[in-house]
């Protein structure tokens, strides 16, 4: 039978693990998506400065297309910054041409989407709002602003016409009376649709009525906001 040698005895125990004395490496540090946050933050950006821009070039009141022009300017903004990007993270010549290209269509591939994802979803908020409309014709006899509005006008068209308005119009939600007459207040707070949807909001009719019971005046205006 032949034995293999085992380790030396030594007078200090078990001999050290030579992988314990290693020097431990230190793990190499994350890299920041420096260049991704720029790519998101430059239409941003430009967004910002371009409202900052025509703000003092043009006023608080612009007038025309101040939309479109705010666009133009958001777009030309992102061109520079985006150049500026360029410049400090391409590596390549590519890389330095699509900075600024990307700050030029950046805003303009934000706007493009968003209006084409309201115009996606208008349908189901129209069908949303004849189904809020179905509902309240259970309940009362106004449910548009058009039939708020009309009826609203309705109350300084004569006798015959006020009567039946303040009959649609239902109980009033504020009716203030003195000796000199009587203010009497309702409120539209909804259903409403997608071409005039002012939720929280609401519409304020406002009716004035002498003490012998003749309308003075009738107003619409903004009413305070619903829950």
């Amino acid at each position: 039978m032949t034995l293999t040698p085992g380790p030396a005895s030594s007078p200090f125990g078990t001999p050290l693990d030579p992988a314990l004395l290693e020097e431990p490496v230190a793990a190499k540090p994350r890299a920041r998506p420096v260049r991704t946050l720029a790519a998101i933050g430059l239409p941003l950006i430009s967004f910002a400065a371009a409202v900052v821009l025509q703000r003092l070039v043009e006023g608080a009141l612009a007038q025309g297309d101040a939309a479109g022009r705010w666009l133009a300017l958001a777009s030309l903004i992102g061109a520079v910054l985006g150049a500026g990007c360029g410049v400090g993270f391409g590596r390549k010549l590519i890389e330095r041409v699509l900075w600024p290209a990307w700050g030029a269509l950046a805003p303009l591939l934000i706007v493009a989407f968003a209006i084409g994802g309201a115009r996606a979803i208008h349908p189901v908020r129209e069908s949303l709002s004849e189904r809020a409309a179905t509902t309240c014709r259970a309940t009362r006899k106004i449910c548009s602003v058009n039939e708020f509005r009309a009826n609203c006008s309705a109350l300084e068209q004569g006798p015959a016409a006020r009567a039946l308005a303040e009959a649609n119009l239902g109980v009033p939600e504020q009716k203030l009376c003195g000796s000199d007459g009587c203010t009497s207040r309702w409120l539209y707070a909804g259903p409403w649709t997608p071409d005039n949807w002012s939720a929280p909001g609401s519409i304020l009719c406002s009716e004035v009525v002498d003490a012998a019971g003749r309308v003075l005046r009738s107003a619409l205006g903004p009413g305070p906001e619903r829950p």
